[in-house]
Formats: C-alpha cells, structure tokens, sequence
C-alpha cells in the first residue's frame, strides 16, 4: 500500500522543529500536491530565508513553484500550508525528473518555530489534500497514484532548546547529554537539538553554537 505520512519528531519552548514528509510508493511520482496542517497558536512557519520549506533528500529534482512569503504569512495565520512539487519543464527533450518508486523516501521539510509560551505536551502535523501524479512514458499521460496519508506529533518540551541535561540551562553538560544520547543513554531534555527529527553530531554542534552566543 501507498503511504505518506510525517515522522513524529520534538523541540523545546522557543525552538526549531523540523517536519519531514515521507512517502512509500510502488510506482513514481512525478508531482505532490498536499496540505500541510498545524497550530498556528503553537508553530510558525519559520522564513523562507532561512531554507524553511525545501524539498526531501528523494525528491531533489522537483520544485516548489508556488512557494514565497506571502504564502507563509497566510499558512501562520491559517495554520494551512499548501505545497505544490513538480519539475519545472517544458522542453519536450528534457526527462521530466521525479521521485523514484521506493520506501521511506524523503519528500519535503518545513521548519517550525515553537512559540516560546507553549504549553509542553503533543501537537499534530497533520496531512490533507494529498495528489500524487504519475505521468506516464508518452510524457502526456497523467495517473492518479492512490495513497494513504498519516498525521505526526510534535512534543513540545519543558525546556529550552539546546538544554538536553534537562538542568535548566544550556553548557557544557548539555553538549554531555547528547553525546550520551547518540550512545543510547536518554536524556532528559529533547536531545535533537536543531529540530530535524534525529540525533546526531550536528546537535552537538548546535549545542556547541548556542554557547558562543
């Protein structure tokens, strides 16, 4: 069966979090239309000049056409953010690029904000309106790929972002706790530091950023 879905993912009051969208397909896809769905209460699109929406890792060869900051400023007062993923091309010579059948492909990323007075507990990301085209070898005929679509969680925290010791500040300790993490050891504070829904050396690094700051 087809699926997409976003990831459960966590992020500290004040911080970033990264919503990823994944997809399982058994044929490929050549453009994705979607709602992305938040609270806007809670999470704010974070600006496009900071790289905020961008397509996956799998589907590199696609834009996102419609994408400015007049949108993102309609998605933070709705809590709607509508994307649209296609190769921009209309040279008949040219290969329409696309995302190739597989599993656990990486399709799209937006970043969030959490507000800095957010209650900690759980926050749906949530998926609607979800099209996925193929087009077939003549490049005219397009099929609808069927597709089941999942909604994620956001856990908000208690603490600050970059403070994985849970110790109420961010030092070197912090920096400790998401190595520990990286080992297997849980830490008390979210350990994903940048908010891109792992654990690994760059949140040390963000770590490492926050305390030159």
């Amino acid at each position: 069966e087809n699926s997409i879905w976003v990831p459960d993912i966590s992020a500290g009051v004040g911080g970033t979090a990264t919503a990823t969208v994944k997809l399982t397909s058994d044929t490929d896809v050549h453009a994705v239309g979607l709602d992305l769905l938040f609270d806007q209460t809670l999470l704010q699109v974070k600006p496009l000049s900071g790289n905020s929406v961008t397509v996956g890792s799998d589907a590199s060869g696609l834009d996102i056409p419609a994408m400015d900051d007049d949108l993102i400023t309609m998605a933070n007062s709705s809590g709607r953010l509508p994307i649209y993923m296609l190769h921009l091309n209309i040279d008949p010579e040219v290969t329409l690029n696309k995302i190739d059948a597989g599993a656990d492909l990486e399709v799209l990323q937006v970043k969030f904000e959490v507000n800095a007075e957010a209650a900690p507990g759980e926050v749906t990301i949530g998926l609607t309106n979800v099209d996925l085209v193929n087009i077939a070898d003549d490049d005219t005929t397009t099929v609808a790929v069927a597709v089941t679509s999942t909604d994620g969680t956001l856990t908000i925290s208690e603490f600050a972002t970059g403070d994985a010791s849970g110790d109420g500040k961010v030092d070197i300790f912090d920096v400790l706790a998401v190595l520990k993490a990286l080992s297997g050891t849980a830490s008390v504070g979210p350990s994903d530091v940048n908010g891109d829904g792992k654990t690994n050396i760059f949140d040390v690094l963000a770590v490492l950023g926050l305390l030159k700051n």
